[in-house]
């Protein structure tokens, strides 16, 4: 089965086209309204929904936008800033309209994670209960596909203004109102959840141009370079992209996380017959293409039109980043296409990128020189007791970072610790919590709560703080041992995770596992770690596909495996 798009909604993309014209577009952008004006006068770009069967012309947003922003006026919002406004649709043309009516608005986006319906529409609210109080929304947005649960959402909320999308009429011209500047805010980011409850990330629309017009710049974004992302809208990374192509006239393709997970062949010869040059995700997502490419359901494709792989939201595997040039270099991948990346939602994403072109570094460390405050030991090759580490690049356009060790004391580079960053992409706070933002803000640097070590000016990540397993006055990283083991015959699509058993100071593995008699998978994995890691007694759990939770991005939710293994939840 192949992916099929009517022919009015392809996007003719002009990818490989050379030349920076957006450039002087953006020269005067302080905030994201201002690119509106510039949308309404484009010729080109497009936002292409190929699962819709429709796309979204660059032109096109500006009227939308101002419907939206008319309707949120009738709605009682006025011109202060700060005003907040839950958008609630999964990514579609609604979406886009709805992001850029909030800003015209001179109002905040509060982009919602889609909630699931498969526990009925009253937990689906419960769930939502949180962030609807805590964010202070004045209004919701509703888009497809929650169009019909609007009037739920309205009785469930009485005091907040519910205004469907759809009902939005376009119009000509902006709404009377005092447009943003740098310094008002323009998101509140919840972030994904991987290791906490999500917190409110308050990004300024000065925060967001420089994070956009530093993703274009490190990325060597030229004019006609198409992109495709299927990380969904709601997530910082998938806003990001959006607007970044929305500023550099690129056409844009955006696929549901559903549909990439389960048909990843197929979006992927999309991909090349659609000759793009940018794609977006994280670690995992490269490794299902690359599962792709190993089974033999890419063969035949073209891929030299690939510019840039951007890897970011969790550690890049050095595996992965093998597997990249041998697999898909045979398809017309080139060496540099492989872009890693390293950033948060208090960042608007970018904290280090690589930059265009260049080949990603790897350098292997002594697993033991891993500790806190230590010199990390390098050596030439893969020894036993060393680990690869990938680099993510230099610091991002205006960014800088720094490692502290437990101490609070910063680091001299090749001293590894907790990473450090600030910059004019950062977050003014985190909204309604100060006790929080003054844990993670030190002295105006952002702590990321992320382990690694600086080399020759880039960064290298290690893993979290939290997700450090100290078993017997040893520090093990969490991320390390599941790229250690998740290759062992019997792990169901290199599904698990490695947590900390506190109370009993063991390390305990969750595996997938579709066999029938696990004994052996879990004598294997035992055997690895033994063999890799230098531990020889490890807790093993096998649980059923599907039982790992992830977050939207596609990272492992480890907290909330943490609480179902150890609150007695059935396994």
């Amino acid at each position: 089965m192949r992916l099929e798009v009517d022919a009015a909604t392809r996007s003719g993309s002009r990818g490989g086209g050379s030349g920076l014209r957006w450039l002087e577009e953006a020269r005067d952008l302080r905030a994201m309204a201002d690119l509106l004006p510039v949308l309404a006068r484009r010729t080109v770009g497009e936002v292409v929904f190929p699962e819709l069967n429709t796309s979204l012309a660059h032109r096109e947003i500006p009227a939308r936008a101002y419907g939206v922003a008319a309707e949120l006026r009738r709605a009682g919002l006025d011109d202060r800033s700060d005003q907040r406004v839950g958008i609630l649709a999964a990514t579609s043309p609604e979406f886009v309209s709805a992001l850029f009516g909030v800003f015209a608005a001179n109002s905040a986006a509060v982009p919602i994670p889609v909630p699931s319906f498969a526990g009925g529409l009253e937990s689906a609210l419960e769930r939502l209960d949180a962030l609807v109080r805590g964010a202070g929304l004045r209004c919701v947005l509703v888009g497809p596909p929650f169009d019909e649960f609007g009037d739920a959402v309205r009785e469930r909320y009485p005091d907040v203004a519910v205004i469907r999308i759809a009902d939005c009429a376009p119009l000509p011209e902006a709404p009377r109102t005092t447009m943003p500047g740098p310094q008002d805010l323009a998101v509140v980011q919840y972030s994904s959840g991987s290791t906490s409850s999500p917190k409110g990330a308050m990004i300024e629309h000065g925060a967001l141009v420089a994070s956009v017009l530093g993703t274009a710049e490190r990325g060597g974004v030229e004019d006609g370079d198409a992109a495709m992302v299927w990380v969904p809208l709601f997530h910082d990374f998938g806003l990001v992209t959006l607007l970044t192509h929305l500023v550099t006239a690129s056409d844009l393709h955006m696929f549901s996380p559903v549909t990439f997970v389960r048909r990843t062949a197929e979006t992927i010869r999309y991909f090349a017959d659609q000759r793009i040059a940018f794609f977006t995700g994280p670690n995992f997502a490269y490794d299902r293409v690359l599962d792709a490419a190993a089974a033999g359901r890419l063969d035949g494709i073209d891929l030299s039109s690939w510019k840039a792989a951007i890897n970011a939201g969790e550690p890049v595997a050095a595996e992965t980043l093998r597997r990249f040039g041998e697999l898909l270099g045979p398809l017309g991948a080139r060496p540099t296409v492989m872009t890693p990346g390293y950033g948060a939602a208090e960042f608007c994403v970018g904290i280090s990128l690589q930059p265009a072109g260049e080949v990603a570094k790897l350098v292997h460390v002594d697993r033991a020189s891993l500790r806190d405050g230590a010199r990390v030991v390098t050596r030439d090759g893969a020894e036993p007791g060393t680990v690869p580490v990938v680099s993510q690049g230099p610091a991002f356009p205006g960014v800088e970072f720094r490692i502290s060790d437990g101490a609070g004391r910063v680091l001299d580079e090749g001293h590894f610790g907790e990473i450090e960053a600030r910059g004019p992409n950062m977050l003014r706070g985190y909204l309604g919590d100060r006790a929080a933002t003054a844990a993670a803000i030190r002295d105006g640097w952002f702590r990321t709560r992320d382990t690694g070590f600086v080399l020759g000016g880039e960064l290298y990540v290690s893993g979290r703080l939290s997700d450090m397993i100290v078993v017997a006055g040893r520090n093990f990283h969490a991320h390390d041992v599941e790229m250690a083991v998740r290759d062992v015959d019997g792990v169901y699509q290199r599904h698990v995770v490695v947590v900390a058993d506190v109370a009993r100071e063991r390390m305990v593995v969750v595996a997938e596992t579709q066999a029938d008699d696990p004994a052996a998978l879990v004598a294997g994995i035992r055997a690895r770690i033994a063999d890799e890691v230098g531990l020889a007694d490890v807790d093993v759990r096998t649980v059923d596909r599907g039982w790992l939770p992830r977050t939207s991005s596609g990272k492992w939710r480890r907290g909330e495996v943490r609480e179902r293994l150890f609150a007695g939840c059935e396994v």
